[in-house]
């Protein structure tokens, strides 16, 4: 998943030495599809976290941001239980 995949770049990278991440996978298998369906997801978070950090250095009034954005996410969670 595209946490796992973090959480193991962060073990890596402890302590601020630089490091490097080597992922090993066997074309044409499940586990090729799962990698990347997990960095579609791992861009989507990074994605999220960059517009919320934009949002919230921009605001005198970042506790309303955060209101507005957990608004927003309820909003899509309540679409998207309609097609499910």
């Amino acid at each position: 998943s595209a946490i796992r995949s973090i959480q193991r770049k962060g073990r890596t990278g402890r302590d601020e030495r630089p490091g490097e991440v080597y992922i090993l996978i066997t074309q044409d298998t499940k586990d090729e599809a799962f990698y990347w369906k997990s960095k579609d997801a791992e861009k989507k978070m990074f994605d999220h976290v960059y517009k919320l950090k934009r949002k919230l250095e921009g605001s005198e009034h970042p506790e309303k941001v955060l209101d507005e954005l957990m608004d927003e996410e309820v909003r899509e969670q309540s679409s998207l239980e309609k097609f499910t």
